[in-house]
């Protein structure tokens, strides 16, 4: 053969050869993962709710178990998700000891005082560890309607300051 046609032929075997090689298949596996959760409802307000049971004369606190005038307040969620029904609160705190549990430990300077937290339609205590339910209405809003208060526990409160942290922690359904 001439060597223009070996040429040639040798490129189009090199070429064939070369475009074997850019036409190999080198599979990779790309992995895509996710979550779709519910967004939660918005605490309306802020995520701290303070209530302020004012300036009560240790005198009135003197008697076991007296206590102040109940103080109304509420903890409410809005612009929950649709789908969302049901909002759950558990309450959690440290027990008073030195009472009945459902009443919360005074962490203020005041001696033999309690704090007692209640729902405000049925007078129930919300002790720690409870847990309430509230259903989200149609304006995608939960509201739980409470009460809190001071107690005096064996009685002869001393004067001082009260102080009680109680945690919501809620959850979505």
């Amino acid at each position: 053969m001439n060597r223009h046609v070996r040429f040639s032929l040798l490129c189009l075997i090199t070429g064939i050869g070369a475009t074997g090689i850019a036409n190999s298949a080198d599979p990779v596996t790309i992995n895509i993962t996710g979550n779709v959760i519910a967004a939660p409802c918005v605490v309306d307000g802020n995520n701290s709710i303070n209530v302020d049971l004012g300036e009560v004369p240790a005198p009135e606190l003197s008697a076991v178990d007296s206590s102040t005038p109940w103080k109304s307040f509420n903890l409410m969620v809005k612009n929950c998700p649709a789908g969302t029904s049901k909002v759950t609160a558990t309450f959690s705190g440290t027990p008073d000891r030195d009472g009945p549990l459902w009443r919360y430990l005074n962490t203020g300077t005041a001696k033999g005082i309690g704090v007692e937290l209640a729902k405000v339609d049925s007078n129930t205590n919300l002790p720690n560890g409870t847990n309430w339910v509230v259903n989200v209405d149609s304006s995608r809003s939960a509201t739980w309607s409470m009460r809190t208060r001071m107690v005096a526990m064996k009685g002869n409160a001393t004067p001082g300051t009260v102080k009680a942290v109680v945690i919501a922690t809620l959850t979505y359904q």
